[in-house]
């Protein structure tokens, strides 16, 4: 009869401090929907994405110089720092819920006073056949001494959860690090060789011009021409020169672009002579599939899952908690009796506790739990949002591009044609000088556009690559 009286009266208070919990707000979520294609051409699943980038770059120079950024970039190096903590913030969410136990030897020495209840029993009692209790009493104790909280609401577990979750977010920003990284070597490494490219071409034409020049002025010693002709071609090979001297102050700026995002001082860059990638067809996929390969948007889902366990945690924290202690070990006044079976002692104990006084720092802890929540869910919606728009922009803009090139491509062949044909009619004296430099000047600036043309087409590719969620692997 008395163990039910004491379990209802436990169970009464239990009940009642549970009641004090308040009614807690809760988070709405709502996913973006994402199109199920991105334009009326893109319905296969098949997704470059999954190349890994020894793959997907057919220059074996840019892939040396990814492998140095990768291995020597300092916001890398800083990112897997940041795993060892998130790691580290897991083992001790682990550590958590296990019992707390300690080991140690506690020498002390007591005087109670006399005037207390300790005191004065002990100057009238005996601690061995005819010896009092000394006013200064010496206690050994050796033995451990252990410490649970008895996780029955799955608060501790929530928190170990969400560190876990944290930990596998932390590893995805590094990929995403890593795909913008390879992103922007490979872009600084496709500028530079555009360059390269766009000086030789303006050093051929510079040839062509000097060539031309000569002849104009042989014809001007035969006073077919004036000095307007010289002039006018020496004008144009100058011009020429100082927009190869501008590209060499940009192809500077380049290498230490690169140099610095594979930390090493300034050196020059090894590459190559032409602008290649492998020929892979441009397959985006289907939007859906960025929700599992875009590094950024895994990561931010992670965070969304961690501050749901947050929160939980934190709602948690309003009821009650269990605990336990236990202490065992040998205890004596004197060191040499701790051999002493009689000196075995230990003590359990056991509490049910509710926050009272602190509710308010635990209500505000839940309520800033709940907006981390909310964070999270919008970053968690902007990353979606942002990719499929990245995607989308990148593809649109090749298309494009593709277009375009097509169309500098059939003018190129014409002005080549049309400048073979000036040669031999200004050999024949059929046109006049301005009509060889009008037609140089259109082919040099067709001549440009093509490799610029074909270089922003390797750039947009890349940044499609990144934007789907490539690059990492």
């Amino acid at each position: 009869m008395k163990n039910l009286f004491n379990y209802i009266f436990i169970s009464a208070i239990s009940i009642s401090l549970w009641s004090c919990v308040p009614t807690l707000q809760q988070t709405n979520y709502k996913y973006p929907n994402l199109p199920t294609e991105y334009t009326e051409t893109t319905q296969d699943t098949n997704n470059i994405s999954n190349w890994n980038t020894n793959v997907f770059f057919a220059d074996s120079l840019l892939k040396n110089l990814i492998q140095i950024g990768l291995d020597n970039n300092p916001d890398l190096q800083n990112a897997y720092l940041q795993i060892e903590i998130a790691k580290n913030n897991y083992e001790q969410a682990k550590a958590s819920r296990l019992p707390e136990i300690t080991v140690g030897v506690a020498p002390s020495l007591r005087r109670f006073g006399l005037h207390t209840m300790d005191g004065a029993g002990n100057i009238t009692t005996e601690i061995k056949p005819d010896e009092l209790i000394p006013i200064h009493l010496p206690d050994f104790y050796v033995g451990f001494s252990a410490s649970w909280e008895v996780d029955f609401l799955a608060k501790l577990k929530k928190s170990k959860q969400a560190a876990q979750l944290r930990l596998l977010s932390s590893v995805q920003a590094i990929n995403w690090l890593k795909s913008n990284l390879v992103a922007e070597i490979a872009k600084n490494y496709y500028e530079l060789v555009a360059l390269d490219a766009e000086s030789e071409i303006l050093k051929n034409n510079i040839k062509l011009q000097e060539n031309i020049l000569e002849v104009l002025k042989i014809q001007k010693e035969a006073a077919q021409i004036n000095i307007l002709a010289i002039q006018q071609f020496q004008a144009q090979i100058l011009e020429n020169r100082a927009i190869i001297a501008e590209i060499e102050q940009m192809k500077n700026l380049l290498e230490n672009n690169i140099n610095f995002l594979l930390q090493r001082y300034p050196q020059s860059i090894s590459r190559s002579s032409t602008l290649t990638i492998n020929n892979l067809a441009i397959q985006a996929g289907i939007p859906s599939q960025l929700l599992a390969n875009r590094p950024d948007i895994k990561a931010a889902e992670l965070e969304l899952l961690a501050t749901r366990f947050d929160l939980s945690a934190a709602k948690k924290a309003f009821f009650p908690s269990i605990n336990f202690n236990l202490n065992m070990g040998l205890q004596a006044f004197e060191a040499s009796l701790l051999t002493n079976p009689n000196s075995w002692a230990y003590g359990l104990f056991s509490s049910i506790t509710q926050p009272i006084l602190n509710r308010k720092l635990i209500k505000t802890n839940y309520q800033i739990a709940h907006i981390n929540q909310q964070q999270a869910l919008l970053d968690y919606q902007k990353a979606i949002f942002n990719s499929f728009y990245e995607v989308f922009e990148q593809m649109k803009y090749l298309q494009n591009l593709e277009q375009i090139y097509s169309l500098r491509s059939e003018q190129t062949i014409v002005l080549e044609d049309a400048i073979k044909t000036t040669n031999l009619l200004f050999q024949a004296n059929r046109v006049n000088y301005l009509d060889i430099l009008f037609l140089q000047q259109n082919i040099l600036e067709a001549q440009l556009a093509m490799n610029r043309l074909k270089k922003e087409q390797l750039i947009a590719l890349i940044y499609l690559y990144k934007a789907l969620g490539g690059g990492w692997q």
